[in-house]
């Protein structure tokens, strides 16, 4: 079976995503708020809705990459939502970051208009799309997501199943807590370099050859060290917060990199 894929949310990701869909062959419909990518994305062969509603009575698997929660609610849930058309079958694949309970929630409501959701969690940010090696972290069904993994292959390499609903928001929360760690303890790594003299490109090579290495340290002069969203990492952090109460499980260096998060990072000079 050929699946009608539709995509809402030209972003950042979205659009490099919707792009290897289309670059993939699958059919493709795109909705946006925004003209100038579904410009883009009608060159590359792509059919445009006109509304989200449009959207689902022309798909059969539905991608959403849109932030933050309420706007995915909108999306999937409100008036002019996704369920407001979508036949029984759909699959809707959420990709924005959300609280666990919050996409249960979602999902909840999906099954009793007899629509699959899957909580298609991602890592790797816009590069990782260009090379079609993002990491997915899924929650949902087992049969649904190999129904959709040909679809999320063609932006990623690694495609896990971690359970139920609500397990890939969890998955992407906790990493994105150890990625805020090591976030701070790169910035003053390089900060004691710096201050030492040391020349920042050897540096870097040192920690990629070193025990501390890691993703963020590789890129640090590229693209860490540079630009930061201090904002997005303590919405992240909260979140993880937020979890470990509900688990009733203590997350003091969680809680202490929320609050040096804002202080350590931000836009600054790259060297």
């Amino acid at each position: 079976m050929v699946e009608r894929v539709g995509f809402v949310g030209l972003g950042t990701m979205g659009l490099r995503m919707a792009k290897n869909i289309a670059h993939a062959g699958f059919d493709l419909t795109v909705y946006d708020r925004l003209e100038e990518p579904l410009a883009e994305m009608k060159e590359l062969g792509a059919r445009v809705a006109g509304s989200i509603c449009e959207l689902a009575e022309q798909s059969d698997v539905i991608e959403i990459a849109v932030s933050p929660t309420n706007e995915v609610e909108n999306v999937i849930l409100g008036p002019e939502g996704i369920l407001a058309s979508a036949r029984a079958g759909t699959v809707i694949d959420s990709h924005s970051t959300i609280l666990p309970v919050d996409i249960q929630r979602i999902a909840a409501e999906a099954k009793r208009r007899g629509v699959h959701l899957l909580d298609a969690q991602m890592s790797g940010g816009y590069r990782g799309v260009e090379k079609r090696t993002l990491c997915f972290m899924v929650g949902g069904d087992a049969a649904i997501l190999e129904r959709c993994r040909p679809i999320l292959n063609a932006s990623g390499s690694e495609v896990y199943h971690l359970g139920g609903i609500g397990a890939g928001a969890a998955t992407k929360i906790a990493q994105n807590t150890i990625l805020a760690g090591t976030l701070v303890a790169t910035a003053e790594g390089f900060a004691l370099a710096k201050g030492s003299g040391i020349d920042l490109e050897v540096f870097q090579d040192v920690i990629h050859a070193s025990a501390a290495q890691s993703h963020v340290a590789d890129d640090w002069m590229q693209t860490w060290g540079i630009r930061v969203q201090p904002d997005a990492y303590k919405w992240i952090l909260e979140s993880a917060l937020s979890m470990g109460e509900e688990l009733d499980l203590p997350l003091p260096a969680s809680a202490l990199t929320k609050e040096l998060i804002p202080k350590i990072l931000g836009p600054r000079p790259s060297s």
